[in-house]
């Protein structure tokens, strides 16, 4: 059985080194949840360090930008989601949003400290 591409991905991203933190409807899935999701939703470290290693996973699965605004510290800053579409062949056409802020949600190194 071959392995989802969702796995594969977030087996690269782990691979660079960035600092991620899975959530949305796969940190459901992880968690036992029913709920199904087909993308990958992941809070992200935004500082120029941890943006070059996701830079890096990201070119490794052939990820393209498909929305404004582009991976930069000062978008994620302001609150800005940025999503990419996977077109490497086995993960091609997976979806991943990447954010650094949530409203309402702990900061991203207080979160991290939890896990």
């Amino acid at each position: 059985m071959s392995q989802s591409p969702i796995l594969k991905a977030l087996s690269s991203i782990r691979q660079s080194g960035a600092r991620t933190l899975l959530m949305g409807g796969q940190a459901c899935v992880f968690y036992g949840a029913a709920e199904f999701s087909r993308d990958l939703d992941l809070l992200i470290l935004a500082d120029a360090g941890n943006l070059a290693n996701l830079a890096r996973a990201l070119d490794a699965l052939a990820a393209e930008v498909i929305a404004v605004p582009p991976l930069e510290e000062r978008h994620l800053l302001r609150g800005h989601a940025v999503h990419f579409r996977c077109r490497r062949e086995d993960v091609a056409g997976l979806r991943i949003d990447l954010m650094s802020s949530l409203r309402g949600v702990a900061g991203f190194e207080e979160l991290w400290a939890t896990v």
